[in-house]
Formats: C-alpha cells, structure tokens, sequence
C-alpha cells in the first residue's frame, strides 16, 4: 500500500510535523487502508474556532476536526482520504493537563483524526469503545501511553 500524509504548519509549529506525520501513517497502515493520501494542518485557535464555527455550527475552538473526503486524487492517482485539522495550543493545553508531552497529544490528535477519516466515529458508546481500542492499539505501536480523549 502506498500511504502519504502531507503536514502542513507555519514555523512556529515545524517542530511537530514529522511525528504528526508518522503517526498519520502508522494508523493507516494500522488499519490496512487502500492506497491514498490525506493532509495535516497545524494551526491556531482562531482559525479553529473560525473552522468548527463554519462547519459544526459551534462557535468555539476545538482541539481536532477532520474532513474525509473520497475521492480520487487525479494528481496522485490515489484516495484522498480527507483533510485532519489540529489546533497546536489546544493540544499544547491539553498535554500539560495530562502531564505528557505535547508531541504525544498531537500524536493522539493525529490518530483520532485518521480513524474518522477512516469512518470511525464515536458517537455511539459501542462506536466509541471500538474506536479508543483502535486508537490505543495504535498508540502503542508508535510507543505512546497516554490517556485517550474523552
């Protein structure tokens, strides 16, 4: 399978790109997904205000959205999977509050985002048990330990 993910940020959040990005790929080789593409931004609390506001009605900063697509790519030839939008200071808060780093919340970020890609969702509580056994699973094939979202 061929997986890309390309990360997108302004410099003052260049340092996460790399593990944002490896963590994008290890839950879709995780999941066996076909061969595709997705994009990452990394971005600040307005712009994910202004993004959750637009497309879920709330007008609040939130700390991940993802977009899924499912289309084919006619420049990659490949899936697109959908675009996964993280508001680095909303994880930077959230990792100081579970006392990991911010690295890791962006990891689990990424992952979450990925799997809704992916159709996971965790609306229901069977839907969201299977989507945390997912997530974990994939958390530690990167080496990370953390508490999942709530």
């Amino acid at each position: 399978m061929t997986h890309l993910a390309h990360v997108k940020s302004n410099s003052e959040y260049s340092e996460y790109t790399s593990d944002v990005e490896r963590s994008a790929l290890a839950a879709l080789a995780a999941e066996k997904a076909e061969s595709g593409a997705l994009t990452i931004v990394l971005t600040d609390r307005e712009q994910m205000q202004t993004l959750n506001r637009e497309f879920s009605g709330k007008d609040i900063p939130t700390d991940v959205l993802s977009f899924p697509d499912g289309t084919v790519d006619p420049d990659l030839n490949l899936m697109y999977f959908g675009d996964i939008i993280i508001a680095v200071p909303i994880a930077q808060a959230q990792a100081k509050r579970a006392e990991h780093s911010t690295n890791n919340e962006l990891m689990l970020l990424t992952v979450h985002g990925t799997l809704h890609l992916l159709g996971f969702d965790h609306i229901l509580p069977q839907d969201k048990d299977r989507m945390w056994i997912h997530q974990e699973r994939i958390l530690d094939q990167l080496g990370i330990t953390i508490q999942s979202l709530e």
